[in-house]
């Protein structure tokens, strides 16, 4: 007996509602996921040698791709003839500058284990991880070399060798050297490294933000696979300021290379000023910004004689982003939109909204992701009900770098990733990312998802930030007083009392703001842009103490 297609489709993705899984486009990469990502990015560059693949942001300095793939080389069999195997570990601890994505793509294709790790891990985190990896090799900066020379002192058995990047010492090593002439250059072919869905090609570095920082390894198979996810090739620029160790900031390489897009990339953390310099100064068609950084863009004096007409598409990542966000960001660009990309380092782009933005929604399910929605009883459940997001991927990611306890609470029994987001998909497969676990409150046993409270602040005239946590009330087992960090425009006379009169009249009596309001001059971020709750919350519990 024929059966009836129970699967249910919209704009190319699926849901099951027998079994109650949510499918993302089931569209196959653009590259062969068995050769190695090093082998296919050399391919890429070698097609068009003469096009512009990076731009050095600070100096203006532009690299074609014929360069790009000379230094990539001779970075490899230098590397090569100073006896670097494939497998080896190493370590890049480097801020975005001229030759760092070269070396990026020369450890890729000589198949080193290598790690991104921040510029910002202090020693404490230098020592567990340092211990841990036993590099042979590490490249830095100058700012950060002394940490590391210490850390490796404490924990590395064999002392390893350093490269310092851009560095004027004279007692190390300078990463320039390994682009000294071979005469081989044009003998270079990238070797086959083993099968690519179980081969490391990068260990990228967990934020360390709730506890210590881990060591995603990715496959060459997944990384090449991020290119399913890809609409357009030879955009215009593209700019973001990721560092290199989170997953956006790797990404950018690849794509760069992958879709022949030019990468801007600027040494410096982001700054609203800087975003100005770059944005006058390049014809910038793509901008990739987290949310904290957008407001702060948004909110600048500078944006009214700013020219935004060159922005395309203006991609707001790393963490949710309000409808008013969006909306503001969407009044700058008369030839832009904007679009939403939520990622894990595990699985790379999860959710995004390239083809139509729907309100409160994240977007929809990325190519090759498969999703469900597990309740707080554990329970498989569909469309419109809250509970974790939970992913498969076709090609996963191969586990964390010696942390076997850390994966056997990532991965549950049947294989799915637990992500800690909670949300719900509706009925055109749209998801809506309400909080982490971790981070929703609760009011005398009714839920509060804290962004939620956050978007009708961000309403109110004068207001650049806000974050609301919970202080625990009195009497109660588990009840949160919602309490307002918030931060205000400059020279804006907004008062506690405005805040509260205009939120408490807007929302329900459960989501009140009865831990009141806070002023500060800036809310605490990570290295990525994303604002850091557990610090805001130790902020407030600390004045909550003083108070007593």
């Amino acid at each position: 007996m024929h059966r009836p297609n129970r699967i249910q489709c919209h704009k190319m993705s699926r849901y099951d509602p027998i079994e109650k899984v949510w499918s993302g486009p089931a569209q196959p990469p653009l590259f062969n996921p068995q050769v190695s990502v090093g082998q296919m990015l050399l391919n890429m560059l070698e097609r068009t040698p003469d096009k512009v693949t990076q731009i050095d942001g600070d100096t203006g300095r532009r690299m074609t791709c014929g360069e790009f793939r000379t230094r990539t080389i001779r970075i490899a069999q230098n590397l090569n003839g100073r006896g670097m195997t494939k497998g080896e570990m190493v370590i890049v601890a480097c801020r975005n500058s001229e030759n760092v994505a070269p070396l990026v793509v020369a450890l890729l294709t000589i198949g080193a284990q290598f790690v991104l790790m921040p510029m910002y891990f202090r020693l404490p985190e230098l020592n567990h991880l340092l211990k841990k990896y036993q590099p042979k090799v590490v490249f830095c900066d100058e700012e950060n070399c002394e940490n590391f020379k210490i850390a490796c002192r404490n924990e590395v058995e064999r002392e390893p060798v350093f490269f310092v990047t851009e560095c004027e010492r004279t007692d190390v090593h300078k990463m320039e050297a390994l682009l000294q002439e071979t005469g081989e250059e044009f003998k270079f072919q990238a070797s086959y490294l083993g099968d690519a869905r179980s081969t490391v090609a990068v260990i990228l570095s967990s934020s360390g933000t709730t506890n210590k920082p881990k060591g995603v390894r990715l496959s060459h198979a997944q990384v090449i696979n991020w290119s399913c996810s890809y609409f357009q090739v030879n955009r215009g620029i593209t700019f973001n300021f990721c560092p290199l160790s989170w997953g956006t900031g790797f990404f950018s390489i690849y794509q760069s290379i992958a879709t022949s897009t030019p990468r801007l990339y600027t040494r410096y953390m982001f700054s609203e000023n800087k975003f100005f310099e770059m944005l006058a100064k390049y014809p910038i068609e793509t901008v990739n910004l987290q949310p904290s950084y957008s407001k702060s863009v948004v909110c600048h004096p500078r944006c009214a004689e700013a020219d935004f007409s060159s922005i395309k598409t203006w991609v707001v990542l790393g963490s949710l982003a309000s409808d008013l966000l969006r909306d503001k960001i969407e009044a700058l660009l008369p030839n832009g939109r904007t679009t939403n990309d939520y990622g894990l380092s595990e699985c790379g782009l999860v959710i995004h909204d390239p083809m139509g933005r729907k309100a409160g929604a994240s977007g929809q399910l990325a190519p090759q992701i498969q999703a469900r929605i597990i309740n707080a009883a554990g329970l498989t459940v569909g469309v419109g009900q809250l509970g974790e997001l939970q992913l498969k991927k076709s090609d996963p990611f191969l586990g964390y770098f010696d942390e076997p306890e850390a994966m056997s609470s990532l991965i549950t029994e049947d294989g799915w990733l637990r992500t800690q987001d909670c949300g719900y998909f509706d009925e055109e497969h749209y998801f809506y990312m309400s909080e982490r676990k971790k981070d929703l409150l609760s009011y005398r046993n009714m839920l509060v998802i804290p962004s939620s409270l956050e978007w009708v602040i961000e309403r109110i005239e004068g207001v650049k930030h806000t974050c609301v946590v919970g202080v625990p009330e009195d009497g109660w087992e588990a009840s949160d007083l919602l309490t307002a960090v918030v931060v205000k425009e400059k020279d804006c006379k907004l008062t506690e009392d405005a805040i509260l009169a205009f939120v408490n009249g807007q929302v329900p009596d459960y989501k009140h703001l009865r831990g009141g309001v806070i002023f500060r001059d800036e809310l605490p971020l990570g290295s990525t842009g994303k604002v850091l709750r557990d610090k805001v919350k130790e902020l407030v519990l600390a004045m909550e103490a003083v108070k007593i």
